[in-house]
């Protein structure tokens, strides 16, 4: 048996799901317990760029352990890196 949905039905679907991750995020990135930090650095001669997460409460000169993150070859920091690095970040560690 098929079921048709018209255009109306998928659209309010659509914005019920936006709507949703919006609040997921905002609600998410309000109980972060870090900061994440756009950063370059250079690498044979090329501009990397990176985020730096900071977990709250470092204070200045406190050591913690770090974590360097990086995908295979070909994929970018923006392909779910963050996911992991955010959960290393509320545990304390400091990520790059």
């Amino acid at each position: 048996m098929f079921f048709t949905f018209s255009g109306r039905y998928i659209l309010a679907i659509m914005r019920a799901m936006l709507a949703l991750s919006l609040f997921l995020f905002t609600y998410l990135s309000i109980a972060a317990s870090f900061e994440r930090k756009d950063v370059m650095f250079p690498s044979q001669g090329l501009k990397c760029a990176a985020w730096y997460y900071i977990p709250s409460g470092l204070k200045e000169g406190e050591k913690r352990p770090a974590i360097v993150m990086a995908h295979g070859f070909t994929a970018v920091k923006e392909m779910y890196l963050d996911n992991f690095a955010s959960k290393f970040a509320d545990a304390g560690f400091v990520v790059l």
